[in-house]
């Protein structure tokens, strides 16, 4: 009986993981903007800080918000550039992440908010990388790192 809870409670946690991986990126966003304007604040004459996070804010908030697209006609399913956006999702999304923290880290001591806006891009990462190996609907994991499709092993075989 108590498996049972735990087997519901899991499904429910990762049927609204995605909403949360991109509540948290647009979180993210917001921070890493708001590092940005204090950046150019209190610090004029290291703009360039201001610069990175500023620009790096509008890069996370526009891969954060492209989900939106799909809403859209000229983005179906089947066109090129949705296909294109959805290849860039999950554990790639992860790596650029991380690449993105490693310069918050390095400039810490300007602004507490380019700490904690490197943290949670950290963390972002994270979360992708989790939602890529997530389990779907039936309990079976995603296989997004090494799946072999029928058309893959027929092409191995040959």
């Amino acid at each position: 009986m108590a498996d049972g809870k735990w087997s519901r409670a899991k499904n429910c946690m990762w049927k609204y993981f995605t909403a949360i991986v991109r509540l948290f990126g647009i979180l993210t966003a917001a921070c890493l903007l708001a590092a940005g304007i204090l950046a150019f604040k209190n610090r004029p004459l290291e703009f360039y800080i201001g610069i990175y996070y500023t620009a790096v804010g509008i890069v996370v908030t526009i891969l954060e918000l492209l989900f939106l697209f799909s809403k859209c006609r000229c983005c179906s399913e089947e066109s090129r550039c949705w296909r294109t956006i959805l290849w860039f999702d999950n554990w790639k999304k992860s790596i650029l992440y991380i690449l993105l923290a490693i310069l918050c880290f390095i400039f810490p001591f300007n602004t507490l908010l380019g700490l904690v806006s490197g943290c949670m891009l950290l963390v972002a990462a994270l979360l992708y990388i989790m939602k890529t190996c997530r389990p779907d609907g039936d309990g079976n994991e995603h296989r997004q790192l090494t799946e072999v499709t029928g058309d893959d092993q027929n092409t191995m075989n040959n």
